[in-house]
C-alpha cells in the first residue's frame, strides 16, 4: 500500500474502531431497552441480519456466551473483528515496518472473492437473517 492510500485507510479504520468502541461503551448505558438504530427494522418491522449484534457483543464482554449466540452469532465475528483490527492497527502504529493490517485485509479480501466462499458466506448471512426473524428479535 502506498503512503497516501495507507494514511487514508488507517485514518478511516481508526475512526471506525473508535466509533465501535464508543458505541459499545455508551449505546445501552442506563437504558432498559436497546436503542432502536436498525433502519430496516424501523421501516419494515423485521430485523436485519445484524440485529442483536450490539447486545450480543455486550453479552460477550460480560462472559455470557450463550446469550450472545442466541442474540446474534455475528456478535462473535464483530468482537473478533473489533479486537483484531484494534490490535493490528496499534501494532502497525507503534511498530512500523510491516503493514500487518493491510496484509490481513488483503488475505481476507482474496478469500471472499472465491465463489465458493462467497456462496457459503451468503448462505450463512441469509440463515442468520431467518434466525433473527423466527425468534422475533
Amino acid at each position: 500500500m502506498t503512503a497516501k492510500p495507507r494514511t487514508y485507510w488507517y485514518t478511516l479504520l481508526a475512526l471506525t474502531a473508535i466509533y465501535g468502541w464508543l458505541w459499545l461503551q455508551f449505546s445501552n448505558r442506563g437504558h432498559h431497552r436497546p436503542l432502536p438504530v436498525c433502519i430496516i427494522k424501523n421501516i419494515t418491522g423485521y430485523p436485519c441480519p445484524s440485529c442483536g449484534t450490539t447486545r450480543g457483543v455486550m453479552a460477550l464482554l460480560h462472559g455470557q456466551w450463550a446469550t450472545a449466540l442466541w442474540l446474534n452469532p455475528l456478535s462473535i465475528v464483530a468482537i473478533i473483528t473489533l479486537i483484531t483490527t484494534t490490535l493490528l492497527f496499534t501494532l502497525d502504529t507503534f511498530l512500523p515496518g510491516r503493514d500487518r493490517l493491510g496484509q490481513t485485509w488483503n488475505q481476507l479480501e482474496t478469500q471472499l472473492r472465491k465463489p465458493a466462499v462467497l456462496i457459503i458466506f451468503g448462505l450463512l448471512i441469509t440463515s442468520n437473517w431467518i434466525w433473527n426473524i423466527l425468534k422475533a428479535l
